[in-house]
């Protein structure tokens, strides 16, 4: 999963070929916010920043034009020639506005954008790998205001709600399954390399009516378009092999990627909290095709296998001289084939199909599930300017899900559920630039889901006001459903739609190179599933009558520009939500929230050595547990959550080519950290209930991997 750091930290970190950076700016010097920047004829593109300016990694040879373009303005070109310096400075470059004007109005630059691109994280690949989070998205990602630490789990819990509520899309199409299988009290990872995406826009709420079926939170990955390069990649770590190759022609790539990971000596070496018979171990393959269709058009075929297994000795609370017999076998595979196409600089059109195959395989001593998660997507959109103050877009989707379950038991044997949905969603958007000032989005979302025989209408309202040209507020409003988890719809079809509303606002403020945004949200909960008993026997327990609230406020805080070198954000939440849900029996804080949760992390280039230092210390206060013994329901807390991470990457070479030593570990100063405790079914003679704590599989997670690149000859006519 790692093998792309070698490329990407060499191109990201030293600039392999060229730096282009650059400031655009308005006919009245105003910086624009958000113009694109691309080297004509390929699909090597950026955008600027909240102060105009841009910087852009590319590679070529010999002259090339960049070509800058903006809502309301005429595109403009920059010719720029690949020297010797690997660095090229364009200086400011003025766009003026186009001649098209509406009542008179020209749209001048800098309206600082309402969509999910503007007021949304964005993380590039480096930033991932450089946060203790060892190329892992959802770890990176939970150094961002917004997020919950929830260590036994390692998914993305957004501002109060479950894991479930964030949805994971690629290309626009859904990933149903984005993390490893895993089972209880050992945390997954996510399944995707950081370095596959030209970009990561993560939403914790207010998101755009193009994506549904998502309570809390949007994760939008963009991958990469046409290489452009061929290279072979290879790389040994303390957990496994990887190898790549990268093959570019005139208007096609294709690369394709093997890789294997096991734990075992990893657990061999490092004191584990888990009695292992077989760590962690995954097989997987992958394949990524793409081609330039037309001058503006690229396909994109990408294709992931992998295969997993793990088994333990898991504590038994109930019995601890006896442990369970725990192991999990996983399959998987996904298909995203995405095109997009602009005609005749009109119409951008975009759209996909999708296969995602989950089986998981699961033994609990006597017990044996097998679960089948099975979805077919098909999406299209379209979009354009009308005039030079709006632009629409509208797009249609359908996805088709099948999942099965089978438990074979003592108790039931060759229990066989299974269900089948057919939803279909169509959504309009439309963007209004009122003036330099003021921007708005506004969208409505339609979904009809067969299963649960219920249509819904969500409406979705985002406004800007730029109050200089490095101040601006925002606010959005937003309805989102999202069907109840699989695990509760394959036993009742009579659930519905569960769903949220969002209201934030948020003040941001960026120059040079830094940024101070703070955000303040209310989420309203309603029809959150809800049981009392054990709903697998008893499927009329299986209810809508559960609600909550989230509320809170997150700050942000990003300097690139202060210290030589050096680039570091701090980012802190507050957050209070209570829900009434699942077994709860009253309204209550559950157990995955933390009210407050702090990260800061640090990144320095040590030009002297060759190399990057990243540092990420996280913080997160108690969270809530029940205690059966307690007269009150998830009345207690555990300690505060304490991670302090470190990992440098040291370029280098060998026998003439790029390599990169990357040494990460985290919890470096050992801190004890308890998610949890699970308790007895039943007392002692005393009235006390035995429990095991909930930790980490092990206090430290320490990794070194040695990648090296092998390039192919400038003057090879398969490149260009």
């Amino acid at each position: 999963m790692l093998i792309y750091l070698t490329a990407a930290i060499h191109t990201l970190l030293a600039g392999q070929k060229i730096s282009i950076s650059g400031r655009v700016t308005d006919e009245f010097n105003e910086p624009v916010i958000g113009a694109n920047i691309m080297i004509k004829d390929t699909y090597q593109g950026t955008t600027t920043d909240l102060d105009g300016s841009f910087i852009l990694l590319a590679s070529f040879s010999g002259e090339k034009k960049i070509v800058i373009t903006y809502l309301g303005y005429e595109p403009t070109e920059k010719l720029i020639e690949a020297g010797t310096d690997s660095q090229h400075n364009t200086g400011t470059i003025k766009i003026k506005p186009s001649a098209t004007q509406l009542e008179g109005v020209t749209i001048t630059a800098g309206a600082f954008e309402a969509s999910d691109e503007k007021r949304g994280t964005i993380l590039n690949p480096l930033d991932i790998v450089t946060t203790g989070a060892t190329a892992d998205v959802a770890a990176a990602l939970n150094t961002l205001p917004g997020t919950q630490k929830v260590g036994e789990e390692g998914k993305l819990f957004v501002r109060g709600g479950a894991a479930y509520e964030t949805r994971t899309f690629i290309d626009g199409m859904v990933a149903q399954n984005p993390y490893n299988s895993s089972v209880a009290g050992v945390p997954s990872r996510g399944r995707y390399s950081p370095f596959l995406f030209s970009g990561t826009m993560f939403s914790t709420g207010g998101y755009s009516a193009e994506y549904g079926q998502a309570l809390s939170s949007a994760l939008v990955l963009n991958t990469h378009g046409l290489a452009n390069k061929t290279q072979t990649d290879v790389g040994v770590t303390t957990v496994g092999l990887d190898a790549s190759h990268q093959k570019l022609w005139k208007n096609t790539s294709l690369a394709v990627t093997g890789n294997y990971m096991d734990l075992s000596p990893y657990t061999a070496l490092i004191n584990q909290n888990i009695d292992w018979i077989s760590p962690f171990r995954n097989y997987g393959a992958q394949g990524i095709y793409r081609k330039k269709i037309s001058e503006n058009g690229i396909l994109k075929i990408h294709g992931d296998v992998s295969s997993t297994s793990l088994r333990l000795k898991y504590p038994n609370v109930n019995n601890p001289a006896v442990p369970n017999d725990v192991s999990m076998r996983n399959n998987y595979a996904y298909l995203n084939t995405s095109f997009k196409e602009i005609i005749k600089d009109i119409w951008t059109l975009a759209g996909g199909l999708s296969y995602n195959y989950n089986h998981d395989y699961v033994k609990f001593d006597s017990t044996y599930q097998r679960i089948t998660d099975q979805l077919v997507q098909a999406r299209f959109n379209a979009s354009r300017f009308v005039g030079n103050m709006f632009k629409i877009k509208t797009g249609v989707e359908y996805f088709s899900q099948v999942y099965q379950e089978k438990v074979d038991n003592q108790q039931d044997i060759n229990r066989n559920t299974q269900y089948q949905i057919h939803n279909y969603a169509a959504f309009t958007e439309l963007d209004i630039v009122f003036n330099s000032r003021l921007y708005a989005r506004i969208g409505e979302r339609f979904e009809y889901s067969s299963y649960i025989n219920e249509p819904t209408f969500s409406s979705r309202v985002s406004l800007a006001y730029r109050l200089n040209s490095n101040t601006q507020v925002s606010g959005s409003f937003g309805q989102f459903y999202q069907l109840p988890e699989s695990r509760f719809l394959i036993y009742s079809p009579n659930l519905v739609n569960e769903n949220a509303l969002h209201y934030i606002l948020n003040y941001q403020y960026t120059k040079n190179q830094r940024i101070f945004r703070v955000e303040g949200y209310y989420k309203d909960y309603n029809r959150l599933t809800k049981y009392d008993g054990d709903y697998r026997y008893q499927p009329q327990l299986l209810n809508n009558s559960g609600y909550g609230y989230a509320k809170g406020v997150d700050v942000y805080f990003r300097d690139r520009k202060t210290f030589k070198d050096i680039d570091y954000w701090i980012s802190y939440s507050f957050l209070d939500t209570r829900r009434n849900f699942r077994n709860f029996h009253q309204e209550a804080v559950p157990n995955f929230a933390s009210m407050h949760n702090v990260s800061i992390v640090y990144k320095q280039w040590i030009d002297q050595i060759d190399s990057q230092l990243g540092v990420t210390y996280s913080f997160a206060s108690g969270r809530p547990y029940n205690d059966p013994a307690s007269e009150q329901f998830n009345d207690k807390r555990t300690l505060s959550y304490n991670d302090l991470s470190a990992n440098l990457s040291h370029l280098t070479e060998l026998w003439g080519h790029s390599a990169i030593l990357f040494i990460s570990c985290t919890n470096i100063l050992g801190f004890e950290n308890i998610f949890g405790y699970r308790f007895s079914e039943s007392p002692d003679d005393a009235g006390n209930f035995n429990r095991i704590a909930i930790e980490p599989t092990a206090k430290r997670f320490a990794f070194v991997g040695f990648f090296v690149t092998f390039e192919q000859k400038k003057n090879n006519s398969s490149q260009h």
